[in-house]
């Protein structure tokens, strides 16, 4: 079912069925059902409509690990305190290689699905991602180019963080892999150009971050390929690929609305709630 023209896959539930599908987006207001996960080669189409109204929308990904990219942003480095915590060499020196972290798939949440304010966190912020989904296992990816055949497709990500917590462990697990902590969405979308997208961050309608792809260190695909060469990616797996200036801005509490939005990518929106005791 991979396919490089431009097609919009969703991952849902339906008013009547509680168990998880996949389908691809075929009008505003219809998507047809698929067998499976679309990047699959057994995957078919079944030829059922549903309303797209009528759906509940889920995460567009089922992945074995999320790996993410700190860093990757060159406005980052304008702020010397930004520079001081990064402990890399600046981005235009010699070997220098975006942070590495990993994210627990137990962060992975869906579009309006509220997160919760985890009662020992002090402060939590919000960053918006472009997102890639692998398409197949990747190891050793020589180029760029090599991992534009492994990527399935992009969708819209939310790395959030509890900064009381960072720095606590050197691998940030216990910051950044708390439950909720990586929404994703609304598509999964296949041949899409992300070289030069506007991506927006807003708290309550006010714009914490903005920014163009066009500022990555790293794009999508040397990113990708970047870390297959650390580890093996399976098919389903999320990157992060770095946030812009304005992270550290982008603080949230129990009440607040939370939209990301990438240039003809989609927008992806949550609430924050407390945590229930």
């Amino acid at each position: 079912m991979p396919s490089n023209a431009e097609t919009r896959y969703l991952r849902f539930c339906t008013s009547t069925e509680a168990t998880p599908r996949w389908g691809v987006r075929r009008s505003a207001d219809s998507v047809e059902v698929l067998s499976g996960a679309p990047w699959l080669e057994v995957t078919r189409a079944t030829g059922r409509r549903e309303p797209f109204a009528d759906l509940t929308l889920l995460a567009p990904a089922e992945p074995t690990k999320i790996l993410a990219l700190a860093y990757n942003y060159k406005s980052l480095f304008a702020d010397p305190t930004a520079k001081a915590n990064a402990r890399e060499p600046h981005f235009s020196d010699e070997g220098f290689e975006p942070l590495v972290f990993l994210k627990g798939p137990n962060c992975i949440s869906g579009p309006g699905q509220p997160i919760a304010f985890p009662a020992f966190a002090s402060e939590v912020w919000v960053e918006v991602e472009v997102t890639a989904v692998l398409g197949k296992r990747a190891r050793n990816l020589r180029s760029a180019a090599e991992a534009r055949e492994a990527v399935f497709g992009v969708t819209v990500g939310n790395d959030m963080t509890a900064l009381n917590l960072l720095g606590r462990d050197w691998h940030l697990a216990r910051s950044k892999s708390l439950d909720g902590f990586c929404p994703l969405g609304p598509e999964l979308v296949t041949g899409f150009d992300d070289s030069n997208r506007r991506l927006t961050n807003s708290i309550n309608g006010r714009q914490t971050q903005g920014s163009t792809t066009r500022d990555r260190v790293l794009d999508t695909y040397e990113a990708v390929a970047l870390l297959s060469r650390l580890m093996t990616l399976e098919a389903g797996d999320v990157i992060l690929t770095g946030t812009p200036a304005g992270a550290r801005q982008s603080l949230v509490q129990p009440g607040d609305r939370v939209e990301m939005e990438i240039e003809g990518l989609g927008k992806l929106w949550n609430p924050i709630v407390a945590e229930a005791r």
